[in-house]
């Protein structure tokens, strides 16, 4: 499994259209290019991280070279967001999450 971890400072009053934005884009991979979804998680008022799962990096090559992509929600997270970090990719090889039922 291929993961990549995401980190940034949003503008204050900003938080919930990031959240919005960022869920719009995961249910668009999610429907539209096998992707395996993501998880956000907030770290304080004004930051966040998240991570998003592929199969594998070919998948999420590929998904990222469509024609089709989710531009308006990507732009409205863009408008969010005060600083980033790089994005970590990372390659799983041992998985001890439990899944919620």
């Amino acid at each position: 499994m291929y993961t990549v971890l995401y980190q940034w400072k949003i503008r204050s009053g900003k938080q919930q259209e990031f959240m919005s934005a960022w869920e719009e884009v995961t249910d668009y991979y999610l429907k539209n290019h096998e992707a395996l979804g993501s998880r956000l998680h907030q770290i304080d008022d004004h930051s966040f991280a998240a991570y998003a799962q592929w199969a594998s990096k070919a998948d999420r090559d590929k998904a990222f070279a469509s024609v089709d992509s989710p531009d308006s929600a990507i732009e409205r997270m863009r408008a969010c967001v005060v600083d980033r970090l790089d994005p970590i990719e990372m390659v799983m090889i041992l998985d001890k999450l439990k899944q919620n039922d």
